[in-house]
């Protein structure tokens, strides 16, 4: 009995070290208000970039700050109308390469609003690019498709300057194996997605975190 009680005392000591070790942790911290000011400072930061990158191309940015994720499919299709005659910049992930015809597809996903991983809203950017072009996005890591969500709250991998040709909306279905093996379509539409088709004009490569350290 006394040798119980030696071990739960033990135990509940070892819990009250780690809860003070863990406030001490935070304590350290930095404070809301430097939270508060680096975070500033990386908004502007990123405004700076964007804005060098549509001053140097003539280009205008993707998605603007009235786009948000609960922005309708008509609002989204009214900008890229607006801007026909414009050169789009927008910041996406490297998603995939396929070979066409002609030449070879490259796609990436650009997040619309925050919180990608939750929201799921994002337009998918099929954009054509010369086959000798294609060197420079071979070489890129692709993420490990087993955690595909964790690849959302790291930097895009890219700016990428294009030419937009068409923007339409996409059904995507689930599917479901029926007794007699064949795959039957399930009449429920999972999630809306916005597909924008044209040509990659220059892809510039955005640092991740630790790359970007010296």
């Amino acid at each position: 009995m006394f040798s119980n009680k030696r071990k739960l005392g033990f135990f509940g000591q070892s819990i009250l070290a780690m809860l003070i070790l863990a406030i001490l942790f935070i304590g350290c911290g930095p404070s809301y208000e430097e939270r508060k000011a680096q975070s500033r400072k990386t908004q502007e930061e990123e405004k700076r970039k964007i804005e060098e990158v549509e001053r140097k191309f003539n280009a205008v940015y993707f998605p603007p700050q009235e786009i948000k994720a609960t922005s309708f499919t008509y609002k989204i299709q009214k900008f890229f109308e607006i801007h026909a005659d414009n050169t789009i910049v927008f910041k996406g992930y490297l998603e995939d390469l396929e070979a066409s015809e002609n030449n070879v597809i490259v796609e990436f996903v650009c997040p619309i609003g925050e919180f990608y991983s939750l929201t799921n809203m994002a337009i998918r950017f099929r954009l054509t690019v010369p086959e000798n072009n294609v060197g420079e996005f071979l070489k890129a890591k692709r993420s490990d498709l087993m955690l595909p969500s964790l690849l959302y709250f790291d930097e895009p991998d890219y700016f990428v300057i294009s030419k937009i040709m068409n923007i339409q909306r996409v059904r995507k279905y689930e599917f479901d194996g029926s007794a007699n093996g064949e795959e039957v379509e399930i009449e429920a539409e999972v999630s809306r997605g916005l597909v924008a088709t044209g040509r990659i004009i220059k892809a510039i490569s955005i640092p991740k975190k630790d790359e970007a350290k010296p």
